[in-house]
């Protein structure tokens, strides 16, 4: 099997839900400060529940972090 991105190998043996999709959606507007009070909860709660989006989460948090060390 070739060599896949850990998030994009470990979307093939877990399809992300409707819910991961959705969450998706909001990391621009949480890092942007854009996201309402129920989108946070949505996505404190999912990020809690599933694997895949916090590493998903985590793994851009790591990058923000450190795009933001360089300005």
């Amino acid at each position: 099997m070739p060599y896949k991105p850990g998030w994009e190998a470990h979307s093939m043996t877990n399809p992300k839900t409707e819910a991961c999709k959705d969450v998706e959606r909001l990391f621009d507007k949480y890092i942007d400060g854009m996201i309402t009070v129920s989108e946070y909860k949505a996505f404190r709660t999912h990020l809690h529940e599933c694997d895949q989006c916090r590493e998903s989460w985590m793994a851009l948090e790591r990058t923000v972090r450190q795009l933001k060390m360089l300005d």
